[in-house]
This record gives structure tokens, sequence and C-alpha cells, in this order.
């Protein structure tokens, strides 16, 4: 998935440089135009998009990391790497955030709300996957604020203007789910 973000940014599209018929976990798969293409959601490398260009911008500057590259070309050392793997923490952290910002919008007092957000920080294994790069996080919260915008806009007294969006984005996170 890094790679396509990598892809993306850098070259404009969403071909790897992984070769399909050779490699490790790393390994495209052939499209039909003979170029290779992650077998994963298209989700968690736009959504690292962001992180990818500031790690760039400011971690690569600060952090003189030598970039390590495979022998296919793909990077697996450097501090755009490092920063990139962020993504995960961030909507990991923004999952625990809108968990108590949904049980406060069903009306659960500040203290209660503190409950479930915690429970979800410490009790599940979202710690763990917000230490990867898989897709699990951006799933987690792109469900939760689908929920969140649902319960936001059938209140009486709010209505939601990000309804939309985050339905859309759960399905491209992983195809699987």
């Amino acid at each position: 998935m890094y790679q396509v973000t990598e892809s993306i940014v850098e070259r404009g599209t969403f071909a790897v440089t992984s070769p399909h018929d050779v490699g490790d976990n790393a390994r495209s798969i052939p499209g039909q135009d003979e170029r290779g293409y992650a077998k994963y959601g298209i989700g968690q490398s736009l959504a690292a998009i962001p992180m990818y260009i500031v790690s760039g911008l400011l971690l690569e500057p600060l952090l003189p990391i030598a970039e390590v590259h495979d022998e296919y070309g793909n990077q697996r050392l450097g501090a755009r790497i490092y920063g990139t793997a962020l993504t995960n923490a961030l909507l990991g952290g923004a999952a625990v955030a809108l968990t108590w910002l949904l049980a406060r919008a069903v009306g659960y007092s500040r203290r209660t709300a503190l409950i479930p957000a915690l429970l979800l920080a410490f009790a599940t294994p979202l710690t763990h996957y917000a230490a990867t790069f898989l897709s699990e996080p951006l799933t987690m919260f792109a469900l939760l604020a689908t929920i969140y915008s649902l319960v936001r806009a059938t209140s009486v007294d709010h209505t939601s203007l990000s309804e939309g969006p985050p339905v859309g984005a759960a399905p491209r996170a992983d195809p699987a789910s």
C-alpha cells in the first residue's frame, strides 16, 4: 500500500514497481496493461498521501535516515516511510476521539463517554493495528464517522454536513469488509 501511495504522488499512477512473478509480500498483481498493481484496496493508499507529503517535507530533512530499497526498487527504510506509517496512529487516535463524540451524541455524559473511548484504545487490537500499515484503523474510522454522521443527522437539533463522504470511504479501505 505504501508503494501505491508513493506511485500516486511521485508518478501520478496506481501502478507499482514490484514485479508480479517474483518477490515477497510486496509482489504485485499484473494488470491488463502488463504493469503491476497492488492487491489491496485503494483507501489506505489515498489516506496516506498527506503523511507521505508531510514526511518528505519535514521528516527527511530532520531525520537523515539512509533510504534502503530492495532489489525491485521498493523502499524498505527511510524517514518518509516511517512518517507515512504514522497515518494509522493518527487514524486510531481519531477513532478513539470519534467514539467519545459518538457516545456524547447519543446522550452519555462526558465521564461515561470516556468508558467506550478508553475501552477502544486499550482493550481492543486497535493499538496493534495503529502501529501497522494495514487498513483496519481507516475502516474503523470511516465506519465510526458514518455512524456519528447518521446520529447527528437524525437528531432534532443538529444536521450533519459530513454524512456522505464517510459512507463511501469505508468499502474502499478494505474490499473484503
